[in-house]
């Protein structure tokens, strides 16, 4: 539970599967020979389940030895800042039923390769919380505004001193 006061947000089941849903991209917590392990992983949302596949390696190998994971996802929208995890078992998904309406087989992935195991976390737990983060000095978009106003004031010089017949 969050302290009053401390500006911090409990984000129910619905809002986090809504940040779920709109976004690909999280990390995926295992536990496998070696340890702890964090994996970058695309992924889609179906039926309340996370969906992803993968290539054989030490993703799949220790999701055979311990199935229990985490996956997160985070963001930001302007100040706003928010985090989702997803506590629950990974388990492959053989039915090829599901596979198709799921979509998981047909879901781009950012690293190209043959990915051929389906698996879907299912997903009995979920936190979320949000906040308002600190404000930053200089982001994309300040830089941008920045670099725009920068090159109509020297655009708008120029001009001037064409007019003026200096230069």
């Amino acid at each position: 539970m969050t302290a009053p006061g401390s500006g911090i947000a409990e984000l129910d089941a619905e809002q986090c599967w809504r940040l779920l849903r709109t976004h690909d991209l999280g990390r995926l917590a295992v536990v496998g020979a070696a340890g702890a392990d964090v994996f970058p992983l695309n992924y889609l949302v179906h039926d309340d389940g996370v969906y992803f596949r993968t290539a054989p390696g030490s993703k799949l190998n220790a999701l055979d030895l311990h199935p229990a994971v985490a996956f997160e996802i985070d963001g930001r929208s302007r100040r706003k800042v928010w985090s989702v995890v997803v506590h629950g078992t990974a388990r492959p998904v053989t039915d090829a039923e599901v596979v198709a309406s799921s979509g998981v087989s047909r879901m781009p992935t950012d690293l190209p390769g043959e990915k051929h195991h389906y698996l879907t976390i299912d997903a009995p737990h979920l936190t979320g919380r949000s906040f308002i983060g600190t404000r930053r000095r200089w982001n994309i978009r300040s830089i941008v505004v920045v670099g725009v106003v920068a090159a109509v004031l020297v655009a708008a010089l120029g001009l001037i001193g064409q007019a003026l017949g200096i230069g």
